[in-house]
């Protein structure tokens, strides 16, 4: 086993986050990572880049990466 599915085990069994079926997992808390890309990385039990992995949830077109970009302010 892997160290991204061991935490996600884990966080499972401690009841932070929940899978809602085989591909889907959801927090039911706030869990702490050191980067978007650690935390998608153990949602997923694979390495991955969170920024463009995670979407915002009002809009599921928008990344992270974008919602981040665009919160910026203009260097114009």
């Amino acid at each position: 086993m892997d160290c991204f599915s061991g935490l996600r085990d884990q966080l499972v069994t401690e009841g932070k986050l929940r899978d809602k079926d085989a591909d889907f997992y959801y927090f039911v808390e706030d869990v702490p990572f050191q980067s978007a890309s650690a935390a998608s990385s153990v949602v997923l039990a694979r390495q991955s880049s969170g920024p463009t992995i995670w979407k915002m949830e009002n809009n599921n077109q928008v990344t992270y990466r974008d919602w981040q970009t665009s919160m910026m302010p203009s260097t114009d």
